[in-house]
């Protein structure tokens, strides 16, 4: 299933760069747009072990780039800045009992728990085309649909592990480790609003997100693949 959602994740954002690249000279004297955009994404696939104690929180902050035809066909480009964090609980694992002076002993239960806080930071560029499917007024306000693909950049990604309420664990308590950075891709499957006020666009999206990264990111990938992400973005 991985290697299928790879697969077309990959076709799709082939799709949509040849595609983009193919409209160039036909939008060369389209009116285009600049300005920020945010994008807050509230759906993370995580393993079935894992469980979230707070989070997660995945934010994309940057700058995004539109072309607009007059048939108010839209091709987007963006480049973002994104973290990711989330505060997590699994199982811990059993311990033999520890023998102490007296006779007792001790070993970590079933249903102790370890601790996690994991993050992880990434640039990443994607590009998109949005079509109407229905036109809300006579100044161009239009609801919209668009296919997208994009590649990123995770330059940092680190967990730590706290074993303070696990019976019996050695010291040290707590311990910390640094993931290889990777590069991933894939593609979205976006929803939304375009709003023209005068020479401004308010743009507002709701948009799935199917995601592929190498096995050597898989200790952190699940943070960062797939999900629901709600954007907005205000371009002059």
């Amino acid at each position: 299933m991985t290697r299928f959602l790879s697969a077309v994740s990959s076709f799709i954002a082939c799709t949509v760069f040849m595609t983009c690249l193919s409209a160039a000279p036909v939008v060369a004297a389209a009116p285009w747009f600049l300005g920020p955009t945010f994008a807050y994404t509230i759906d993370v696939n995580a393993p079935d072990d894992v469980t979230f104690t707070s989070g997660p929180q995945r934010l994309n902050i940057g700058l995004q780039w539109m072309l607009e035809t007059k048939r108010t066909i839209q091709i987007r480009t963006s480049l973002t800045y994104r973290t990711e964090q989330a505060d997590f609980q699994q199982p811990a694992p059993n311990l033999k009992p520890v023998v102490t002076p007296g006779g007792g002993g001790s070993g970590s239960s079933s249903t102790e728990k370890i601790l996690s806080s994991i993050s992880a930071n990434a640039v990443v560029f994607e590009a998109s085309a949005h079509f109407p499917i229905a036109r809300l007024d006579s100044s161009g306000s239009a609801l919209m649909i668009g296919l997208g693909g994009f590649f990123d950049r995770t330059i940092s990604a680190s967990q730590t592990d706290d074993y303070r309420g696990v019976t019996g664990w050695p010291e040290p308590k707590t311990s910390s480790e640094d993931f290889p950075t990777s590069w991933g891709g894939g593609a979205t499957l976006n929803a939304g609003l375009s709003l023209p006020l005068g020479d401004t666009r308010l743009l507002f999206d709701v948009k799935y997100i199917v995601r592929s990264a190498p096995a050597s990111a898989s200790q952190y990938s699940w943070l960062s693949n797939g999900g629901v992400s709600i954007s907005a973005g205000v371009l002059f």
